[in-house]
Parts: structure tokens; sequence; C-alpha cells
């Protein structure tokens, strides 16, 4: 009778185990599956993407902080503009790796779509270069970074706005 009842037990706890094993190897195929349907710059975009909060972006070391109605008037040109990426050259001061934003303008725009913008170079006053990427992705294309790195300013960032509260940031 003992006897009968350590085999009931083991078989219990065999059954539990076999249950978890297959619970583990489920998820572990979902993940793979999705892994082949959700493209991988999607997934890298929503790690890299900044959520402004208040009016403060926090990136690793560096914040953006934008003054007075700055991010209101940056938000309003980006929700009237859906339909095409544009450039802003935002301008204010950098103390530490605080990057203070004053004010901002929109260099002249030699031809835009819904997948880019080429625009005149923002002037040397210029702390943050920025334009949108109107649907919802915050990944930084091969040609934001090249740009980035034609200013050759150490200090410079260049940001995507991705939303009207997600952006991407890229530094030295």
């Amino acid at each position: 009778m003992e006897e009968d009842r350590e085999i009931l037990e083991e078989s219990e706890l065999q059954k539990k185990a076999k249950k978890t094993a297959r619970i583990v190897v489920s998820l572990f195929l979902i993940l793979i599956v999705l892994s082949f349907l959700i493209p991988n710059d999607v997934v890298q975009s929503l790690i890299e993407q900044k959520q402004i909060r208040g009016n403060k972006i926090e990136s690793g070391k560096i914040t953006v902080l934008f003054e007075n109605d700055v991010y209101q008037d940056l938000k309003e040109v980006y929700l009237k503009n859906q339909l095409t990426e544009i450039s802003f050259c935002l301008k204010g001061k950098i103390i530490n790796s605080i990057y203070s934003i004053t004010s901002f303008y929109r260099p002249q725009t030699y031809f835009a779509t819904p997948v880019s913008v080429s625009s005149a170079k923002c002037d040397k006053d210029t702390i943050i270069t920025m334009h949108t990427h109107p649907f919802n992705n915050c990944l930084l294309s091969q040609q934001d970074v090249l740009s980035y790195y034609s200013y050759k300013d150490e200090r410079l960032i260049t940001m995507v706005m991705c939303s009207a509260d997600k952006f991407a940031l890229l530094s030295s």
C-alpha cells in the first residue's frame, strides 16, 4: 500500500513536470514565431524610443529640456505635417549634458516625402538637428546617421520625433 502511494505521488510529479515543460516549450516556440512575424526594425525602434515627460527627454547621460512653449510649438507643427517628414534646427544652451532648448526654426526644405526629407544644414548655433518620422517609427536610418556625422561637432545631437511624445536620439 505504501508502495502504491509512492508510485501515485511520483506519477503526479511526472505529470506536473511534463505540463510545465510543455508550457515552457510552447512559450519558446511562440517567441520564435513572433520574432519572424514582427520585423526587427520595429522591435529595435520600440527599444530606442524615449518618451517625453513634462518638457524633458532623458536618454542615457543626456537630458533634453524644452523651455517655455518650445515643445508645444514643435508638437503643433508635427501634428499639422503628418504626411511628410520635416526638419528642425533646435537652439539653446548646453550645460554639462543638459541640452536646454529655447527656440527652433525650420531650415529651407528642398524636398520632403513620407519617408525622407532633404533640407539645408542647420546653422552653427544649432545644438540639436531634428526631423520627423510620420509613421511612429523611431528607428534612425543610415542616412540619419551619415547626416549626423557630417556636422563634425561632438556636442551636436540628432533627434527624430516619431510621434507627438516619442523621440530617438543620436549623440557621440
